[in-house]
Order: C-alpha cells, then structure tokens, then sequence
C-alpha cells in the first residue's frame, strides 16, 4: 500500500493504514468525507476507491473560519484548485468540492443530489459533540447496507465529543476500534452498517 508520508500531519500513519485496508476491501463506489481540510486523506480515499468512484468532499475552508491571515488559508486553497482536480485525474476520479458547513441543510442537499448511496462515509468535522452528533444523525441514513461509517479522533485523550459520540453509538453496531497510541490520542472508529 502507498502512503504519502503527509498523512502524518493529521493521523497516526498505521492507524491510516488499517483503516485504508478496510476501505480497500470494500471496493466503494460513492464515499464522503467530511472535514478534508488539506486533502491528504481525500488523496488515498481517491486513490483506493473504485475506478470511476464519485468522492465528495464537504468542509467549510479554513478562510471562513479562522480568517484569511490563517496559516493554512494558501496551501488549503492551493489544493483546492490544484492539487486535489490533479489527484482525482490521476485516479479516473469524479470529485465534487462542497464548501460549506456539514451541519447546513443545503449541504445535505447538495450531497443528495450528487448521491442519495453511500459505500464509505469518513466523519472528520467539527469534533465538538453536538457538530459530530449532527453529522452523523445527517449523513449515516446516506450509507447503504454492507457500507461504512469512519470517525477520526475517537481516543479518549482528544479534544471535543467523538469519543463519548462513539462510545455511545459502538454498542449497536458491528464496530472496529482502531487505537496504536499509548497517550490514547487520535483513534480511528469503524462501523459497519
């Protein structure tokens, strides 16, 4: 498996890794990822999905939320124009960008009219509780049966409400923890639906 070594600035690589095998046996047709910020998971979702796979990215840029003084304002929007189009070419791709709030209804819709099926559903947002509660309340009914649902983050020792939300959901699910650090940091949940 290809990693780009970047992946590092947001996940635990072997964390990565063990969610990427996962993701490659299910083959998807259709993913979403909420919270691409720089892209670099959105790189591999592109790359180990189906030939021709439609893969949406919904996040609220940096620049709306943070300023355009923001640090990271360039090198999202570099990607945003540049790179990602680039990647989704080279993996025979169909990317759709939504910039906005996951949370906003017109959000939902603009999702829906691109797919009403998802295969593979990666939930990177807003950690807080309520804005994670609401992403996945919005966005599961999308993933058919036999799909995936992904949280990032849910170790105990993050900030905002993904592990007391995961810890809430894991019990009716067939589910998969994916934790290698020993500061029960970062955390990658899976639930098969």
């Amino acid at each position: 498996m290809i990693i780009d070594q970047r992946i590092n600035e947001t996940q635990i690589v072997s964390e990565y890794e063990e969610l990427l095998s996962i993701y490659k046996d299910l083959n998807p047709q259709n993913v979403l990822e909420i919270g691409s910020l720089m892209g670099f998971s959105l790189k591999h979702f592109m790359h180990y999905a189906k030939n021709k796979a439609t893969v949406i990215s919904v996040d609220l840029p940096v620049r709306d939320f943070c300023g355009p003084n923001d640090y990271r304002v360039k090198e999202q929007e570099h990607n945003y124009s540049t790179e990602w189009p680039k990647w989704a070419k080279e993996n025979n791709t169909r990317l759709y960008l939504i910039k906005g709030m996951s949370q906003w209804e017109k959000t939902l819709k603009q999702v829906k009219e691109i797919t009403n099926s998802l295969d593979f559903l990666f939930i990177d947002g807003n950690h807080m509780y309520d804005f994670v509660k609401i992403d996945f309340e919005m966005y599961s009914p999308l993933v058919r049966k036999g799909g995936i649902i992904a949280f990032h983050d849910i170790a105990e020792n993050e900030e905002g409400g993904v592990f007391k939300l995961w810890n809430s959901l894991k019990t009716n699910y067939k589910y998969k923890e994916i934790l290698h650090s020993d500061k029960k940091e970062k955390g990658i949940g899976v639930l098969y639906v």
